[in-house]
């Protein structure tokens, strides 16, 4: 049985704990995207992120994999 999606707010926090663990900055803003996912977008870096819900693995809450 395969391990169910998890929501964009799931993956959000997710994405929140990890940058915040490696000691990365915050996205300027976060965004909803196609099939469930999201884009995280940092603007003057020109940088963005997708997170596919088909592919992300969101770790527990104080999950030592966040640290």
């Amino acid at each position: 049985m395969s391990e169910p999606r998890p929501s964009r707010v799931e993956m959000e926090a997710a994405m929140r704990d990890l940058l915040a663990s490696a000691d990365l900055p915050e996205p300027d803003e976060i965004l909803p995207h196609d099939g469930g996912g999201i884009v995280c977008l940092w603007h003057e870096q020109r940088v963005a992120i997708v997170v596919d819900p088909d592919e992300a693995v969101v770790p527990e809450p104080g999950s030592p994999h966040l640290h």
